[in-house]
């Protein structure tokens, strides 16, 4: 039997026994071992996208168990091979693991040997630990969006607008790249709290996105404005961020549109601008060079936009390398690992009143065991309140 955590036609999360996945003669079977809940998982279960996979969830590592009988060989995979994923199909941006195709919320899962020859599925050598499942993918993505910026600009300092996960690594990968001013912009002070004391950022860099949180960055770079934001934001307030990034970013900087966009968001003061489009224009590396947009705004001021979907191969293989490298500094961001009956109960009870917390303590990067099948939840936050500058010097 394969269990499996199904999102039923109400929007309840289910989790269940079904039949194992039937193997077609060029499929391939792969175990999951641990999976990552994405910001992205949250909208959809929130409803506030309306991806149609009934299984959702794109982030994991797991490992072959079986072939179809006509599979190409020559393909270079062999049983017992570990695994992850890229999500987007690099011939369909939306062919989607999780979103329009079923996800990794379940123990095992079924790729078709078309899908597989387009890149969604991507070996890992050598051993790696199971809280990589759930950061292997967003990290990836985060090294993406920084190559992307760099083609336009040198980094020096930057706003990220949302502290989830993914806002979380743009902050930890650029401090180990050496960048000095980094502000993290978010509404709940709990978690910028829990930011600043695990080293993310520091105190006087953790904004509460208030209406004056435009004249704080501003005022904390002597009004010149910063380099760079990211846009790290739920669809439904991804538009507000961006106006303020257009008058937090000095002129000639760049944002990076991270986030969702739903398709007929504009902003007034970027008339006519696809904000959907400019996302679309870089997916799965490619093109090589990488598509920016240049825009004025209605006030005169030039920025250059970017942004992407999915990853490549390369992105997943830098970001294994990155995580082997520093594993202390991004395990910290997994904070809970739970078993595929624990997430579903701890995913509804999101979805009813959007409280993250087990056992009194909030979750910032929920991991998912897959591979057991009993109620379990194990806390694995860490409380060092020593910066990550410190501990790298």
């Amino acid at each position: 039997m394969n269990k499996v955590i199904r999102r039923m036609s109400d929007g309840t999360l289910l989790c269940r026994s079904e039949a194992m996945p039937a193997i077609g003669s060029t499929d391939l079977l792969v175990k999951l071992n641990v999976a990552g809940v994405c910001g992205t998982d949250l909208q959809i279960i929130q409803g506030l996208r309306k991806d149609p996979a009934s299984v959702i969830g794109h982030e994991a590592i797991g490992e072959i168990v079986e072939f179809g009988k006509k599979f190409p060989r020559g393909m270079g995979y062999r049983v017992g091979d570990t695994v992850t994923f890229s999500p987007t199909n690099i011939y369909n941006q939306d062919r989607i693991l999780g979103h329009s195709m079923d996800g990794v919320f379940q123990q095992h899962i079924l790729l078709r040997h078309l899908d597989i020859a387009q890149g969604m599925l991507v070996k890992i050598e050598g051993a790696v630990p199971d809280w990589m499942g759930a950061l292997v993918e967003p990290l990836a993505s985060v090294l993406y969006a920084h190559d992307l910026v760099s083609q336009t600009l040198k980094i020096g300092s930057v706003a990220i607008f949302g502290a989830g996960t993914v806002g979380l690594l743009h902050a930890l990968r650029l401090q180990l790249c050496g960048i000095k001013q980094i502000f993290l912009i978010h509404p709940n002070r709990g978690r910028l709290d829990w930011a600043v004391q695990n080293g993310f950022v520091e105190l006087d860099s953790a904004v509460v996105s208030e209406d004056n949180s435009v004249e704080k960055i501003l005022d904390k770079t002597q009004k010149r404005g910063v380099d760079v934001a990211f846009i790290c934001t739920p669809r439904d307030v991804s538009l507000e961020a961006l106006r303020k990034a257009l008058h937090m970013v000095r002129p000639g900087g760049c944002i990076d549109l991270f986030g969702g966009f739903n398709p007929d968001d504009q902003l007034p003061e970027l008339p006519k601008v696809d904000l959907t489009q400019v996302r679309r224009a870089n997916f799965c590396g490619q093109p090589q060079s990488g598509n920016v947009k240049h825009v004025k705004t209605t006030s005169g001021q030039h920025f250059t936009l970017v942004g992407h979907r999915g990853v490549s191969s390369e992105h997943i293989q830098r970001s294994v390398n990155q995580l082997k490298a520093v594993p202390k500094q991004y395990s910290r961001l997994v904070t809970h690992v739970v078993s595929l009956h624990a997430a579903s109960r701890i995913l509804n009870q999101f979805r009813q009143d959007r409280i993250r917390r087990i056992h009194s303590r909030e979750w910032v990067k929920l991991a998912i065991d897959c591979r057991r099948d009993d109620f379990f939840v194990s806390n694995n936050e860490s409380h060092s309140s020593q910066s990550l500058r410190e501990k790298n010097a």
